[in-house]
């Protein structure tokens, strides 16, 4: 088990081993490139605590062609880093910025140092979370920053752990592929479901993810009437053949997201509900919530005259699965 240490420790620990990797580039770039000599020099000098950064940066022959740009880089990462992790149990908002720093060496080496860093604190991509249990992804899925999220799935997948930091969850119970669905970032919709395709065999599983409400990302998509990502999670439940099972899904009060439009008096999303279900779109209307109302029951109850004219066309008609 790694044992935290203090921020100040851990500042003059990086600054030591950036002289002295500085100091020895020449020697370095002397040798013959063989990582395991390169670590070996270092290990002379460096803190076992910064050790396995400048290994990593030795093996990708980073340190020998410039230097002077990875510890400019990588300083400004932990001086942000530092910063953050003080203040870790307010806000991580800013932890995007360090990360943001990191980029520069691209997805798969900047996750190697972000992991070898949060390690060296004692805490890992996962488990720093802020107040409201958000960790970094939640908060990148947010602002729809793909360059962040690319490289905290990288290093949540170094642990094993690309699966856990897609699906974990806040307090409110949304996992990041939720609040990126509420703000309407479907880019990053798309990249995650790329992610959970092709590299973890979850597809299936990351489009019908619930939060702790038992709303899909397509509700919460329905909640701020965000088309672009109610098309784009619709196309990817049809590549499953299960357009019809998504959007019969039930939320924990019975509500399917043809109820929420109905509410909401989204006409024109509700033509698209209608125009994916095809012949079955009578079997979905009729669903009935906890208040055992219908889509077209809420529409009536609210007064959403351009709904019911729609609705009305399906009722009583419920073809069969």
């Amino acid at each position: 088990m790694i044992t935290p240490i203090s921020s100040s420790k851990l500042s003059r620990l990086f600054i030591q081993a950036f002289i002295i990797a500085a100091l020895n580039t020449i020697q370095l770039s002397a040798m013959d490139n063989s990582p395991s000599r390169n670590t070996e020099t270092l290990a002379q000098h460096v803190p076992a605590t910064s050790l396995d950064i400048f290994k990593i940066l030795c093996i990708q022959k980073i340190l020998p062609l410039d230097v002077v740009k990875v510890i400019s880089i990588t300083s400004c990462f932990i001086e942000d880093f530092l910063r953050v992790f003080d203040a870790s149990k307010k806000s991580i908002k800013s932890l995007l910025i360090p990360i943001k720093n990191l980029n520069q060496f691209g997805p798969d080496l900047s996750a190697l140092l972000l992991n070898s860093y949060l390690a060296n604190a004692g805490t890992s991509i996962c488990s720093f979370k802020n107040f409201s249990n958000n960790t970094s992804f939640h908060i990148a899925c947010e602002q729809g920053d793909l360059d962040c999220i690319n490289i905290i799935i990288h290093a949540a997948e170094k642990n094993d752990k690309a699966w856990q930091i897609i699906s974990q969850q806040n307090l409110a119970g949304e996992s990041g592929w939720h609040t990126a669905a509420t703000h309407g970032n479907v880019c990053v919709l798309d990249c995650i479901l790329q992610k959970a395709t092709i590299d973890l065999a979850k597809g299936k599983e990351t489009i019908f993810m619930s939060t702790s409400f038992g709303n899909t990302a397509l509700h919460c998509a329905m909640a701020n009437e965000f088309i672009n990502v109610i098309d784009m999670l619709i196309l990817a439940a049809k590549k499953y053949d299960l357009v019809d099972e998504f959007l019969s899904k039930q939320n924990n009060i019975g509500e399917t997201v043809l109820h929420l439009a109905a509410l909401n008096n989204s006409t024109e999303i509700v033509k698209i509900f209608v125009a994916a279900a095809g012949e079955r779109v009578a079997k979905i209307a009729a669903i009935k919530n906890q208040q055992k109302e219908t889509a077209l029951d809420v529409a009536k109850l609210y007064g959403n005259k351009a709904v019911i004219l729609i609705l009305e066309k399906y009722e009583g008609n419920k073809t069969a699965f």
